[in-house]
C-alpha cells in the first residue's frame, strides 16, 4: 500500500512539473474570400462566415471545412448558433436563419435588418444582435426578437447574461435598454479603444489600436471590479488590436487585430505573449469553446486553429 501511495505522489510531482504549450496552425478554408466571424457549438462543430455570402462548416474541430449555400452574395459579418441546428448569420444588408445546421439558410424578416455586424449567443435560449443602431434580444432561442434600444453603442458589445452587458465606454444592467459609463475611464480613452470582453460582472478587458504608435505597442486594460478601476498594459510591437477579443475565464484569453496581430494572456491580462501565426492578413473573428480549443479567422480565407500539448 505504501508503494502505491509513493508511486501516486511521485506521479503528481511529475505532472505538476509539466508545461502546457500551445501553437496555432493554418487550415485550408477552400476560399480566398475575407472571413469575418467564427462560432463553434462544441469543440468539433462550427461555422465561419465572410464576404460574398460565404458560409463554411466543420464537424472535425476545424481540421477541414466545407461550403454551405447561403443564398446571398451579401457580405456576412457575424454568426452564432443556439444549438447544432438553429443558427443565425448577419450581413451588411441581410439576416439569415437556419434550422438544420446550415444545410439551408433563409432570410429572416426580409428587408428589415441591415449592418448586422455583431451577434452574440449565450445559451440555447438567450441571444443578442445589433442591426445598425438597433439592439435586439431573444430569450426563446430566436423564435422572437425584442428591440431593446434604437441607440445602441457603436463599438463591440459583450453580454454575460440576460441583463448585464458591456461595451468600450460603459455598461448596461437592463438588457441594453439603457447604458451608463464606467466608474473610472482608462487614460487616453480617446485613442481608438475598440475591443471589449467580459467573462463576469467584475472581470473585463479592453484594447485599442495605437495606430499612431504613441505607446510603443497595443494598449490593453483590465478590470477586476466591473470597471470601477482599470489597469493599463502596453504590449510591445503589437498594434491594431481592434478586431476582437475572447476570454474563456478570468485568466485565459486573447486579442486579435490587423496585420496578423494575435496576443494571448494566461494571467488575466497582466501580461501578453505575441503569437507567431504565419500570416500578416488582418484577423477578424475569434472563438473558443474552452482554453484548449480555439479558432481565428481573417482576410484572404485565413483560418487558424489552436493546438495544446504538454511538454515534459
Amino acid at each position: 500500500m505504501k508503494k502505491i501511495l509513493l508511486s501516486f505522489c511521485l506521479s503528481l510531482i511529475v505532472l505538476v512539473g509539466l508545461n502546457a504549450q500551445t501553437y496555432w496552425e493554418m487550415k485550408s478554408s477552400g476560399t480566398a474570400e475575407n472571413l469575418n466571424d467564427v462560432f463553434f457549438v462544441t469543440s468539433q462543430e462550427g461555422w465561419v462566415v465572410g464576404a460574398s455570402g460565404t458560409i463554411l462548416h466543420s464537424t472535425d474541430g476545424g481540421e477541414t471545412w466545407s461550403a454551405q449555400t447561403s443564398g446571398t452574395s451579401d457580405e456576412l459579418l457575424s454568426v452564432g448558433f443556439f444549438d447544432a441546428n438553429n443558427g443565425w448569420a448577419g450581413g451588411s444588408s441581410v439576416l439569415l436563419k437556419t434550422t438544420n445546421g446550415g444545410s439551408s439558410w433563409t432570410e429572416f424578416d426580409a428587408g428589415s435588418y441591415s449592418d448586422v455586424s455583431w451577434l452574440q449567443i449565450l445559451s440555447s435560449s438567450l441571444g443578442f444582435f445589433k442591426s445598425g443602431s438597433n439592439l435586439y434580444k431573444t430569450t426563446n432561442g430566436g423564435t422572437t426578437w425584442t428591440l431593446m434600444t434604437s441607440t445602441a453603442p457603436s463599438w463591440q458589445l459583450c453580454f454575460i447574461d440576460e441583463n448585464i452587458g458591456f461595451e468600450v465606454y460603459g455598461q448596461t444592467d437592463d438588457g441594453g435598454a439603457n447604458w451608463f459609463g464606467y466608474g473610472s475611464t482608462p487614460p487616453a480613452m480617446w485613442d481608438a479603444m475598440l475591443s471589449c470582453y467580459f467573462v463576469d460582472e467584475n472581470h473585463g478587458w479592453l484594447a485599442d489600436g495605437d495606430a499612431e504608435g504613441f505607446y510603443g505597442g497595443g494598449r490593453t486594460f483590465y478590470t477586476t471590479d466591473g470597471g470601477e478601476t482599470w489597469n493599463e498594459v502596453v504590449i510591445a510591437s503589437s498594434s491594431y488590436l481592434t478586431e476582437g477579443a475572447f476570454f474563456t475565464d478570468q485568466n485565459n484569453g486573447c486579442f486579435i487585430g490587423r496585420q496578423g496581430s494575435l496576443v494571448i494572456t494566461t494571467d488575466g491580462g497582466q501580461s501578453y505573449t505575441k503569437e507567431t501565426i504565419g500570416t500578416t492578413e488582418d484577423l477578424k473573428g475569434v472563438y473558443f469553446t474552452d482554453v484548449h480549443h480555439g479558432w481565428v479567422v481573417g482576410n484572404g480565407g485565413v483560418i487558424l486553429k489552436k493546438y495544446s500539448f504538454v511538454e515534459i
